[in-house]
């Protein structure tokens, strides 16, 4: 029995210690697994590490650097033997920054994870905006360290910072926009801004240039305003165009008298502007606000009714010496249309009295003798030059003078009815003349003296593709024309005065 005994207690402990032996071989096997799999997790944090398209930077609890990836090296220009053992705010911070910067680490050593975006800085003091992750690495529960990850975003903060550009600026002029304008203009409405000084500025006769001279030329004289408005502003003024010819200035801190010494410099820069022969002039009003409760509205109407105030004086009288400037500026470019116009004038005042006009309609027509042709300052010098037959391109260019002369004349409300009977000077008494096809008494008396002037001149007149027509033959020519392209009862008067004098 003591025996049987024996070999149970045996055979007892030899299932137990079998039993612990498959325990000891599931739990090596476990812990080889386990290795297994933390041998697999490091291989594939060491492959992101490297492989990252993102700058990565591992450090230490005092954020030293312990190692970089590529990508870090890339982005900030630096090796990873430059930087190890070096604080990750000294390598990436420069002074504007270093106290942001390290506010952030202080987060992330406080257990936090961080995420924002900023400006760092590479090798040679290079900014980069980018977006920062930091990441702390806890082990056994105590903070031993971390990652700093950085995504280059320069390529779309440039994106948004041209939209944000262009949805404040002018694309003309650089200047700040109306939105802007508006939305500043609330804003500054504090203490520490007044007195406030505000400037509104018109660019007398833009439309007038635009006609005569083209759009590109009309822009440029914005862009020359603009670039004369802003060399005489401070650097703590904004400047806005606020419509097609109009700019304002906002001036902080400004007392009445610097406002009117700012706005008498700012007139006489301007009106040194010239286009050809053209001398531009702007118009100017201005108010000023010395507390934050006076309507910020009202200073505004202020400002911009004491410029039409001064628009409603200047522009006219600038205008109508604008368009005699364009006359000489054409003479200049085409003595064969100045020689025109003086003969034009001169047979015009014979033909008036003629005809028994009154003073008024001879000084209106002699007018038209000078600037009749007015619209041609905006042809091509080589067409009005040509020496040859004209192409019917070229012909169909000539074509638009009338209507060119029109907007230009019709910019200045005295020339207004002068405007009409150049519209009108090329018009036929059958109705297939240009621009518009008026026929008979459609056509303005004036135009039609005229027009009988322009055409005998023009035949009696030399070119350079043919000599001069003798009178004889261009009376036949009128008469001939009479009824079609003339009115035949001008004509009649025309030929009989002319034959006076030969």
């Amino acid at each position: 029995l003591r025996i049987n005994g024996m070999v149970t207690i045996i055979q007892e402990d030899r299932d137990e210690l079998h039993s612990l032996n498959e325990e000891l071989e599931a739990s090596f096997g476990q812990l080889v697994a386990t290795e297994q799999e933390v041998t697999r997790q490091k291989m594939n944090f060491e492959a992101l590490f490297r492989n990252s398209h993102d700058a990565i930077a591992m450090f230490n609890q005092h954020h030293m650097i312990l190692d970089v990836n590529k990508s870090f090296e890339r982005l900030f220009g630096y090796k990873k033997q430059d930087v190890l053992g070096v604080n990750l705010d000294d390598v990436i911070a420069n002074n504007e920054i270093i106290d942001a910067a390290r506010g952030l680490t202080d987060d992330l050593f406080d257990g936090n994870l961080v995420k924002t975006e900023g400006v760092r800085y590479g090798k040679g003091n290079r900014a980069l905006d980018v977006a920062i992750q930091g990441v702390p690495m806890v082990f056994d529960g105590f903070l031993v360290g971390g990652y700093g990850i950085y995504t280059d975003i320069s390529d779309r903060k440039k994106r948004e910072n041209y939209l944000t550009y262009v949805s404040t600026h002018d694309d003309l002029t650089d200047l700040y926009n109306r939105s802007y304008f508006e939305s500043i203009l609330e804003e500054m409405n504090t203490n520490e801004n007044m007195p406030l000084g505000l400037v509104m500025m018109d660019v007398n006769g833009l439309k007038l240039i635009n006609d005569a001279f083209g759009n590109a030329t009309g822009d440029a004289l914005l862009r020359n305003t603009a670039m004369l408005i802003r060399g005489a502003s401070r650097p703590d003024d904004v400047i806005a165009r606020v419509g097609g010819d109009e700019f304002a200035i906002i001036m902080p801190n400004t007392s009445m008298n610097t406002i009117e010494g700012i706005v008498m410099h700012l007139k006489e820069i301007c009106n040194e502007i010239k286009v050809g022969e053209v001398t531009v002039s702007v118009s100017v009003g201005w108010a000023d606000k010395q507390t934050t409760e006076e309507p910020m509205a009202l200073v505004l109407k202020t400002a911009e009714d004491y410029m039409n105030k001064h628009k409603l004086v200047e522009g006219p009288s600038v205008r109508g010496k604008a368009i005699y400037a364009m006359v000489r500026t054409l003479h200049e470019k085409n003595k064969r249309e100045e020689q025109h116009s003086v003969r034009v004038g001169e047979l015009s005042e014979r033909l008036g009295t003629a005809l028994g006009l009154s003073s008024r309609e001879m000084n209106d027509l002699k007018t038209m003798g000078l600037l009749h042709d007015v619209g041609k300052i905006a042809i091509e010098e080589y067409i009005l030059n040509k020496p040859s037959r004209l192409t019917e391109n070229e012909y169909n260019e000539i074509k638009k003078h009338p209507e060119i002369g029109y907007r230009i004349l019709s910019s200045v409300n005295e020339m207004s009815e002068m405007a009409e009977y150049v519209f009108a000077h090329h018009e036929h008494w059958d109705g297939t003349g240009y621009p518009r096809g008026l026929k008979e008494f459609e056509i303005p008396y004036l135009a039609r003296v005229i027009s009988v002037v322009d055409a005998f001149d023009a035949m009696t007149s030399d070119r350079a593709y043919r000599q001069a027509m003798p009178y004889e033959m261009a009376y036949l020519e009128l008469e001939r024309c009479a009824g079609q392209q003339f009115d035949p009862a001008i004509v009649k008067v025309f030929i009989k005065e002319m034959k006076k004098s030969v």
